[in-house]
């Protein structure tokens, strides 16, 4: 069978797409894929599949994408690449990654006349998460893009998929909850379980220029920068924590939402934080494990609300492969998770917090067997090559 994977980004920093493409090629699928080339950049090989690239600005994606409800551009543009991609490379199957992009598949299978299913990959609760989009901030932008209309479309946009696969286990459940058309036999759970044969292939290099400066603990965030994770949090939680005379160190590691800067700044200039804290703006992903090595304490203190739980980030993951312990927001998913292996624990307020920061500091052999709790789970259960037959059951 031949999948055509459609995705609107240039895959190659795309973690989940790229694993599923290579699990599903080890399942003896023949592999294309439609995504962006932007602004003349090259790009090295990053999955086993044919790669058909649309040359595109960057910049211009993001204002086409903004004003998909007011002008569907950006649906129209990319039904036409798809209706090319399906004439060159002949797919059995469409796999679309994300919500918005599944009108446009089906525009292009109806324009040939073809009988091809479209598997929905959704990455996320996506009505809830255009929300927090830092684009989407302000009366004026609101008013372009019209994020609310998202929670409107999402059935119609969920009835063009012939299957669909979610997050978790509890995403699926309000999904079919919330949208009664929906087949519970065509509605798949794949999680974002990390690739082990590509964790191990990354070394761990010895980062003790960045090390030397760090109290232990040591308390590491990895991803986005930005107040709908919940950094600010983290930020003011660990003040009281050294206002309590407790030591430690922030690592952080991550972009900053251009919003956010301004805020960031000022926590990053606090002369009580200043002096304990480590930010690194970027990293590619193939160094997290040499920077994980200097950490103790994980977090993940993004807010409960749809969005974050509809499934678990693939930070939570990657922390666990670490070996460390987490300390976790109460959203659901990762609260069941950090629960049921007994890896970290869980908040539901910033009192909380703190308390599972200062239990963190002063339980050192209790926290580290969380964390080899956490890679046991990982190695054993927590992995791609566990999930790859119940991936493989969308197409089937």
């Amino acid at each position: 069978m031949k999948i055509g994977v459609i995705v609107d980004n240039d895959l190659n920093d795309d973690v989940r797409v790229k694993r599923e493409i290579k699990l599903l090629r080890n399942g003896g699928f023949e592999m294309g894929v439609l995504c962006f080339a932007f602004d003349g950049k090259t790009y090295p090989d990053a999955v086993p599949a044919r790669v058909q690239r649309i040359p595109f600005s960057r910049k211009l994606q993001g204002w086409l994408f903004g004003l998909i409800n007011t002008f569907p551009l950006y649906e129209w543009i990319w039904a036409r690449h798809i209706r090319t991609f399906i004439l060159s490379f002949q797919p059995d199957t469409l796999h679309v990654h994300d919500l918005y992009m599944s009108r446009a598949a089906f525009l292009a299978v109806r324009s040939l006349n073809k009988q091809i299913p479209i598997v929905l990959d959704l990455h996320e609760h996506f009505p809830e998460a255009i929300k927090t989009f830092d684009w989407n901030r302000g009366f004026w932008r609101k008013l372009l893009t019209r994020p609310d209309r998202w929670a409107a479309k999402e059935g119609r946009y969920l009835k063009y998929a012939s299957r669909i696969i979610a997050l978790s286990g509890s995403f699926r459940e309000d999904l079919l909850a919330r949208h009664r058309f929906l087949d519970p036999g065509k509605v798949f759970v794949v999680p974002n379980v990390p690739d082990l044969e590509t964790m191990e292939s990354y070394p761990v290099r010895d980062l003790s220029s960045v090390g030397s400066s760090l109290q232990n603990p040591v308390f590491f965030y990895f991803g986005v920068i930005a107040a709908r994770r919940g950094i600010f949090r983290i930020f003011e939680v660990f003040k009281q924590y050294l206002e309590r005379g407790y030591q430690g160190s922030l690592l952080l590691i991550g972009p900053v939402d251009k919003s956010d800067r301004a805020r960031f700044q000022e926590f990053l200039d606090d002369p009580m934080i200043q002096p304990r804290l480590a930010y690194v703006p970027w990293i590619d992903l193939s160094e997290l494990p040499s920077y994980m090595a200097l950490a103790d304490v994980c977090l993940a203190p993004f807010s409960k609300d749809p969005q974050h739980e509809s499934g678990i980030a693939n930070k939570i993951y990657q922390y666990m492969y670490g070996g460390k312990a987490l300390l976790v927001s109460d959203c659901k998913p990762q609260e069941e998770l950090v629960n049921a292996y007994a890896c970290g624990l869980s908040f539901a307020n910033d009192a909380e917090f703190l308390n599972g920061m200062i239990w963190m500091a002063e339980h050192d052999e209790a926290r580290k067997a969380m964390g080899e709790k956490g890679f046991k789970a990982v190695k054993e259960t927590l992995n791609a090559e566990n999930i790859q037959k119940d991936l493989e059951a969308a197409f089937l």
